[in-house]
């Protein structure tokens, strides 16, 4: 069977070709619109879930470093003057001879208690001071006295109080816990006096976060 003639001039045939142009162009731009509508989209649900994300982190990321290097050996006097302790040329526990455990944490992770707190290399050293990173406080005196955790934090160079440690405060979102002996302190850490044998836990993070003291194994220690 034979297929019927155009009768369309020309000039039609070529308006009608320019027409399907236009309409196939016209489809691609839609194509287009849609393509890229969907990939902001996506982008845009993609940022907001990221900060959905990274919100539900904010408190951990929100605990601040803390400056808990130890001091610098030249600054030894001055620091453990500010407990108000002195100097002495050596060890010389004739009257009182302690060892107290710290464990310290900031955001829930363990913080180096470091070696030489107190001590001045080939100087001196103060009755309260640390030989090692193993947290025991040693207070070697000459002397029958308390000795606190604020004095020890002082020459630290590490700040304490009911609310902050080092540059860590609590807010909304967190806070200070302090153990002594396993069981919770509640009053000014700066004043617990230091006694032979005892286990100390200063604590700094989220609020609904479990802190298990530490239980130093003296004995072992051959301390």
């Amino acid at each position: 069977m034979a297929t019927p003639k155009d009768k369309r001039t020309p000039g039609q045939l070529r308006a009608a070709e320019l027409k399907a142009e236009a309409a196939r162009a016209d489809r691609r731009r839609r194509l287009i619109a849609i393509v890229a509508g969907t990939a902001v989209a996506i982008l845009v649900v993609a940022f907001f879930v990221a900060l959905s994300l990274n919100n539900k982190k904010s408190p951990a990321a929100a605990v601040a470093t803390a400056p808990f290097a130890a001091p610098a050996s030249a600054d030894v006097p001055t620091l453990v003057a500010a407990a108000g302790l002195t100097m002495l040329p050596n060890e010389g526990g004739t009257k009182l001879h302690l060892h107290s455990h710290l464990q310290v944490l900031n955001g829930g992770k363990n913080v180096v208690v470091p070696a030489d707190i107190g001590i001045q290399v080939n100087v001196g050293l103060s009755p309260l001071h640390t030989h090692d990173a193993t947290g025991i406080i040693h207070v070697e005196s000459p002397t029958q006295m308390d000795f606190t955790l604020g004095q020890f934090f002082k020459e630290w160079n590490v700040a304490l109080s009911p609310t902050c440690l080092g540059t860590n405060c609590a807010d909304a979102t967190h806070d200070l816990k302090v153990f002594v002996d396993g069981k919770a302190f509640t009053g000014d850490p700066t004043s617990i006096k230091l006694a032979d044998h005892q286990d100390i836990t200063v604590a700094y993070g989220d609020k609904t976060a479990t802190v298990t003291p530490a239980h130093f194994d003296f004995a072992a220690a051959g301390l």
